[in-house]
């Protein structure tokens, strides 16, 4: 079982590149929603990781129909049960 849960909030390629090398899930808000476009094929990369992105992030960066199908929207009340879920969270 994944105990560890990696936030990323900024569009930063090294900080997800640590994030992947981890043993872990991986909730993207702010900027780093943009890592979900399914039109940048350097992004498939998430599809081997449980991925969760802040549905209000991704609708006002207009990703909402070209998001992998692999990542899954959380809405605020999800995003409080996910970083209060017992898993150890790391923010890069």
């Amino acid at each position: 079982m994944v105990s560890k849960l990696v936030v990323l909030n900024t569009k930063d390629e090294k900080m997800l590149e640590r994030a992947l090398k981890m043993d872990a899930e991986l909730l993207l808000m702010q900027d780093a929603v943009l890592f979900t476009n399914n039109r940048i094929e350097a992004n498939n990369k998430l599809a081997a990781h449980k991925v969760y992105a802040v549905k209000r992030d991704a609708v006002k960066r207009g990703l909402s129909d070209r998001m992998l199908d692999t990542v899954e929207l959380v809405d605020m009340d999800q995003l409080v049960d996910l970083l209060f879920s017992g898993k150890s969270v790391v923010n890069l």
